[in-house]
């Protein structure tokens, strides 16, 4: 038997199925342009209808127990949760029962959403596949506040993983496969009527990405448990740099074995501009810089959209004098000014600026080189699961010594090499680190 909320959620499906099919024609006519206004308007219709039937079951939906200024923590209910009573008036029932009631909402906030999907509705907001609660003790998800200031900290301090293309990672696996055209189909003009068009045969092959773990414990006394104010921004400020930090490295430098993935400076056949010089000039660099983005431009038939640099780089090049003994103030001309940490700097050979330091100042023969990107970054991938979050009180001396143990992991896989020839590096010894840089 169909309930009344199953028979409005059908039609509100039919009308938006309608509406899609109006709008995939292309350019509408006066009359089908009605027609999707009409089927809008039965949207609506349908949506207000469904939810006061929600009302009349009684459907109501609580807030999230844990918000940035609520009265509850949740790094605090995770200790508490555990059952060991660290104060007077600590309540690990309480707690335990806060965090499930929080995994429940984070829950069914994902399944809203999922549900708002596939009416092909659109939100303003994100909501990645949450984790299922293991037990006392297990792993819970942190509130979304807490996951906006992972992604805050993350941004100054790890600017590709912003600037990459961002993609929530499946729920399950330890790789990642995408499909990709090893050969692509070829075409070609028509050489006159009625004959055979040219034939080529189009090949395909897979990239697999691991999925990668990185994980950290943070150590806090017992006393900054009880007493620290605000030990939720606290602790996941700490946590947030820190995996940010850990995961550009990986972006920039990862091996690809070892656990780890494999980074831009390591995907095989990227780009080359290399500068030689015993004596490097702004000049030379600049130059350099630019034929590393003709190379993107060239070979992958498609711009760089964002250069890479080492921030002393940058303010190197910044400061350097010209030719008439004025410091070189044209790479940081026409953009406004940087926000924060965050960018972008320059331009430099029209391209804005990332400063990173992930980038290495090791390279070369003598480990005394840094070098610059030319990336496109929307050819590169990055699949990042929500941190997970668990406690040990009693592992390892630790509740003798009035410690506990915050400890966290996320996944991420990383599609860096999609199209080597998006990156190119810009190297040589022309980019030996100035003294004092």
């Amino acid at each position: 038997m169909t309930t009344l909320t199953e028979h409005t959620d059908s039609a509100i499906r039919a009308n938006v199925r309608a509406a899609e099919k109006l709008l995939e024609r292309g350019t509408l006519g006066l009359d089908a342009e009605v027609e999707v206004e009409e089927r809008l308007a039965r949207v609506d219709a349908l949506v207000a209808r469904r939810d006061r039937l929600a009302g009349v079951v009684g459907n109501i939906r609580e807030p999230d127990i844990y918000t940035e200024h609520g009265n509850f923590s949740f790094f605090k209910d995770l200790v508490d949760a555990r059952g060991i009573i660290l104060q007077p008036g600590s309540d690990p029932g309480g707690s335990l029962e806060r965090l499930l009631r929080h995994q429940r909402f984070t829950d069914e906030q994902k399944r809203d959403m999922s549900a708002t999907a596939a009416l092909g509705v659109r939100t303003d907001h994100e909501m990645r596949a949450q984790s299922t609660v293991s037990g006392v003790g297990g792993e819970f998800t942190p509130p979304v506040w807490l996951l906006k200031l992972f992604a805050s900290v993350s941004r100054g301090v790890a600017p590709l993983r912003s600037l990459v293309r961002s993609v929530p990672l499946p729920e399950y696996g330890m790789s990642v496969s995408i499909p990709r055209f090893d050969t692509a189909a070829g075409v070609a003009v028509q050489a006159a009527q009625n004959t055979a068009p040219a034939q080529s045969e189009a090949t395909t092959d897979s990239l697999t990405a691991p999925v990668v773990t990185i994980t950290g414990e943070n150590l806090m006394s017992i006393q900054l448990h009880d007493r620290g104010p605000g030990i939720d921004a606290i602790v996941g400020q700490d946590m947030g740099e820190a995996y940010a930090a850990v995961l550009e490295q990986q972006i920039v430098n990862g091996t690809g074995t070892a656990g780890q993935h494999l980074g831009l400076l390591n995907v095989p056949n990227i780009e080359t501009a290399t500068y030689t010089s015993g004596s490097p000039t702004v000049a030379g660099i600049v130059t350099a810089i630019a034929n590393g983005a003709a190379l993107v431009a060239d070979n992958r038939k498609r711009p760089p959209n964002v250069l890479v640099m080492r921030g002393a780089r940058y303010f190197w090049l910044a400061g350097e004098p010209d030719s008439g003994g004025d410091p070189v103030q044209r790479v940081g001309m026409g953009m406004l000014p940087a926000a924060e940490d965050e960018g972008p700097f320059g331009p430099i050979v029209g391209l804005p600026v990332a400063l990173d330091d992930a980038i290495p100042a090791n390279l070369g023969a003598g480990t005394n080189q840094d070098c610059v990107l030319a990336v496109r970054t929307s050819d590169i991938i990055l699949l990042e699961s929500d941190p997970k979050v668990s406690v040990v009180i009693d592992g390892n001396g630790l509740a003798q010594e009035l410690t506990v143990a915050i400890i966290w992991h996320a996944y991420s896989a990383l599609f860096a090499g999609r199209y080597p020839s998006a990156i190119a590096q810009v190297v040589g010894t022309g980019f030996v680190t100035p003294a004092g840089w």
